[in-house]
């Protein structure tokens, strides 16, 4: 699957693929896409609570704060799939402000979204 949007002429892709039971996606654009962050998010059941729970891992290279992003988002797609997810976030603007910070996050957080409708009830 394969979603795209756009904020101040700048383009912003989602791509996702299952490998077996596991989903792999990449969200990457802006004026230099690029790795900024991973996230691994996996569905175990608690021992305690006997409730599911998400559990994240994260990979962050240095100097980016693309982590912030893909932690939640993964930990959203994992609990709604109910399947283990790699999520690969690198998004890139030239001198953003904080609103666009703001506006490109709320982009990743639609594209998932639609990602999301998309693939819930369908087999992957």
């Amino acid at each position: 699957m394969k979603l795209e949007r756009e904020y101040r002429n700048l383009k912003v892709t989602l791509e996702a693929e299952w490998i077996g039971d596991d989903l792999v996606a990449t969200i990457y654009g802006g004026d230099s896409p690029h790795v900024g962050g991973i996230s691994v998010a996996t569905l175990s059941q608690s021992k305690h609570r006997g409730v599911p729970t998400v559990s994240v891992s994260t990979i962050s290279v240095p100097g980016h704060k693309e982590y912030v992003l893909s932690n939640p988002l993964a930990e959203r797609i994992c609990r709604e799939l109910r399947c283990t997810v790699t999520l690969i976030l690198g998004i890139h603007v030239d001198d953003a402000t904080s609103k666009d910070i703001s506006a490109v996050s709320s982009l990743a957080e639609e594209l998932i979204t639609e990602m999301l409708s998309d693939m819930i009830g369908r087999p992957n």
